[in-house]
């Protein structure tokens, strides 16, 4: 018994030890994949630094860049665990030099022709392929779902603003026409007896899209909903966030019809808007509690 217990007590202190092992070279490695942002900012500084002003301006359409950021961090803290990312892999240096290459290449040819989110994406590039450097290229199946959240943080989605523009002032003229109220629509100016709304860029609702994009993404990453469903669950998020913003518009019309455009929202909305767009979003998450618990195998 005395050897049994002794054995058991060996055992359990080389499992604790190789767990302190793991987490101590996760520590390292998650420590060097931040220092090879180094490079690629030292490389791209005006990209980063428009990255960084589109983040850091709270109450424009990339004010969340930030918090995607941080969950991109603790989704690639979460897999401390897996052997792949724990042992850096220094055999792919030439493919990351081509990919680096090849960024920067794409990179030249944006500013030559004044592509910034082609540039953009080129600073990001180039970290993705010096990760896939030091650790190998299995790096991206593992940091799969991290480095493709990415995409809610850069200004790509900036080309569906106009779209979002005219289909807010179509939806916005044909809810404020019925109510026979003394307007004037043409287009996306809506004139009243006491001023002018004009539903200009920043009443696209893009800012809403994109979040709403990410929460029903990150929401479904560890799901295990169907496919198909899921999809459907994302286009519900989808539709959700745009009619969040066109009943946010329409309010903030009513609000200044009625007010003589003396409410304090006319100009400063913006809180107006999130509360609105999270209390008409909040549907989306009984609805897939719902689901989950309808494909969960019952226990017998």
């Amino acid at each position: 018994m005395c050897i049994l217990k002794k054995v058991k007590v060996m055992r359990v202190m080389r499992i604790n030890k190789m767990n302190i092992d793991l987490s101590h070279k996760f520590w390292i490695n998650l420590g060097v994949m931040l220092f090879l942002l180094v490079p690629a900012c030292l490389i791209y500084p005006v990209n980063l630094q428009t990255l960084l002003n589109k983040w850091f301006l709270f109450d424009e359409s990339y004010g969340h860049g930030l918090i995607i950021i941080g969950l991109i961090v603790f989704e690639i803290i979460k897999r401390a665990e897996l052997p792949n990312l724990q042992v850096p892999n220094i055999k792919n240096a030439s493919g990351c030099l081509l990919g680096v290459l090849g960024c920067y290449g794409i990179s030249y040819v944006a500013a030559l022709h004044e592509i910034e989110l082609a540039g953009q994406f080129a600073f990001y590039g180039t970290w993705v392929f010096l990760l896939a450097g030091a650790f190998s290229f299995s790096i991206w199946r593992i940091l799969f779902f991290p480095l493709s959240f990415f995409i809610f943080a850069i200004p790509i989605w900036d080309l569906l603003n106009p779209i979002l523009v005219n289909l807010t002032s179509v939806a916005v003229s044909s809810a404020v026409e019925p109510l026979r109220l003394v307007v004037y629509i043409e287009e996306n100016i809506i004139e009243m007896p006491f001023g002018t709304l004009v539903i200009a860029d920043s009443c696209s609702g893009l800012r809403y899209l994109i979040v709403g994009l990410a929460i029903a993404v990150y929401a479904l990453k560890d799901s295990h909903l169907p496919f198909l469903t899921k999809v459907k669950m994302v286009i519900l998020a989808f539709i959700l966030s745009i009619i969040a913003n066109w009943v946010r518009v329409f309010a903030l019309v009513l609000i200044a019809y009625y007010s003589d455009m003396e409410s304090s929202l006319v100009v400063d909305h913006d809180g107006f808007g999130i509360v609105l767009f999270f209390v008409l979003f909040l549907p989306f998450f009984p609805l897939l509690t719902k689901l989950e618990k309808s494909t969960t195998p019952q226990q017998p």
